[in-house]
């Protein structure tokens, strides 16, 4: 919607369906858009900028300009000064006072009017002496519609867009264009249509309410960041830079027909058009990218197994994923990596018959799903099964061949199944070896590498029986220090005997 000559419109956008002049939207001058052959078009001596805005043509050196696209005439360009130039003459500005007059001129009817005043009580249109006043059914003088009562409280002054002559523009800023208000080169209506606001000439900066950001086209927000509200596109367009207008997005897949209406998210609030063309009137990724799986973003792809990856898409391989944690190409779950570089169905994977798992060595197509037959596990890559042995010391490839005999602290150590270090094996299976001086609960617990004879598990700990020590390092119990003991006092009492003689 939008506010035009005292009422809101519903807003119709360029080429969209029309009845009037008033359904079409303008941004910065009232007569930059007209209703034409029931379609809203950029009205004569207006320019179409993308395909939302129009603004006026500069057909003459000299005159005021905002951007260098207004200096419509071959060479021009809006200088320094925001006076349209020509490239060839730059610094010899030569003024061009031609002045185009237009025949469309309105009028003021000639009614007797009486005297009384706006805010008067009132019964009929003639009673209100203001000019451009009216009695509504409100029964009290007030300015017609388009029209708003001057800060003395004693004129009607036509808001911009509103019909006039030359006298009758009394806004700051506003001249009498033709037959209508309209606001100067450089400025804009506010949205009440009743002042001409300075236009915010560079990107991000300062605005107090939208119709400032009008320079750079309709797709534009006056966003507060915080403390204080600057111009920036919305959600649908990105920002020009050498055009210094925001345009629209369109993505892959999306019909187009200038190049710069395809672009891509970059960076959180940027676009690029570095991955992205308008190819056959349709915006399409560049070689070696492709659309992203919510059509919004060109990504790369990912031909091979390990190359870096942002979603499954992205990977081309058969049966591949783009993996959550690496953000790298993997064979998804059942499948693994050949040596071709492709993903062939592995343990785990989908089948019909057996021969669907021929990929996998040994295996056989069980509830449709390639498994490893009993007597057998599978490799740690999913690619072959291999047979479970039946404890220690077996010949073995993977640890996985182990454990079902060994326990879950079995392991192929040097082609062989053993038990992990710093554990033992009790009945069959390896447990968790303690030490002297281990807390303990049972004495099949306590284990020591060169001999367990003489280790007990005493008052909860591992210890040398009754009559025996640890030897050197910990490694056995021995009896060697009772033995001195013993004869030492054997020794002590002979001596003693002998003294009593």
């Amino acid at each position: 919607m939008h506010y035009l000559r005292g009422r809101c419109w519903t807003s119709k956008a360029l080429g969209e369906v029309c009845d009037s002049d008033g359904e079409c939207a303008f941004l910065v001058e009232a007569n930059s858009v007209q209703c034409l052959d029931n379609k809203c078009q950029c009205a004569e001596g207006f320019y179409q900028r993308e395909y939302s805005d129009c603004r006026k043509r500069v057909e003459n050196i000299g005159e005021p300009c905002a951007l260098n696209s207004d200096c419509t005439y071959d060479g021009g360009f809006c200088n320094t000064s925001k006076l349209c130039d020509i490239i060839a003459d730059r610094g010899k500005l030569k003024v061009n006072h031609k002045v185009t007059k237009s025949n469309n001129t309105f009028m003021h009817t000639a009614t007797k009017r009486g005297n009384k005043e706006l805010g008067a009580a009132c019964s009929s249109d003639p009673e209100c002496g203001t000019l451009n006043s009216e009695c509504p059914p409100s029964g009290y003088c007030k300015c017609k519609t388009g029209f708003f009562k001057s800060p003395t409280e004693d004129k009607c002054i036509p808001e911009i867009g509103g019909p006039c002559t030359n006298e009758d523009c009394v806004i700051n800023g506003s001249s009498c264009d033709g037959s209508k208000c309209v606001c100067g080169m450089g400025t804009a209506a506010s949205a009440t249509k009743q002042e001409c606001l300075n236009q915010t000439i560079a990107y991000n900066r300062r605005c107090s309410e939208i119709s400032q950001c009008t320079l750079f086209g309709t797709r534009v927000d006056c966003k507060s960041n915080g403390g204080s509200s600057n111009c920036v596109c919305d959600a649908s367009s990105r920002h020009i830079v050498e055009d210094n207008i925001c345009w629209i997005v369109k993505g892959p897949g999306q019909e187009c027909s200038d190049e710069r209406d395809c672009s891509v998210p970059y960076k959180t609030n940027e676009f690029s058009d570095m991955y992205i063309d308008c190819v056959e009137n349709k915006c399409t990724c560049i070689e070696g990218y492709h659309p992203s799986s919510d059509g919004k973003n060109c990504n790369l792809d990912a031909p091979d197994l390990g190359d870096t990856c942002t979603e499954n898409s992205d990977c081309q391989v058969g049966n591949s994923i783009c993996d959550t944690k690496t953000k790298m190409c993997a064979c998804k779950t059942g499948y693994y990596a050949d040596s071709e570089g492709a993903c062939a169905i592995g343990v785990g994977g989908s089948c019909s018959v057996s021969e669907d798992c021929a990929s996998v060595a040994n295996s056989e197509c069980m509830a449709n799903k390639c498994q490893c037959p009993a007597g057998w596990t599978s490799n740690l890559a999913i690619s072959e099964c291999l047979p479970i042995t039946n404890g220690l010391n077996e010949e073995c490839a993977e640890s996985q061949q182990c454990t079902p005999s060994l326990g879950e602290f079995g392991e192929c150590r040097d082609e062989l199944c053993q038990c992990q270090k710093k554990h033992h094996l009790v009945q069959g299976t390896c447990t968790p070896s303690k030490g002297l001086g281990d807390d303990c609960s049972k004495g099949y617990e306590c284990f020591l590498p060169v001999s367990t004879e003489g280790l007990v598990c005493r008052n909860n700990k591992c210890s040398c029986d009754y009559g025996l020590v640890p030897a050197e390092n910990n490694a056995y119990c021995t009896g060697s220090a009772a033995r001195a003991t013993v004869g030492f006092f054997t020794l002590t009492v002979a001596f003693l005997l002998v003294s009593l003689k």
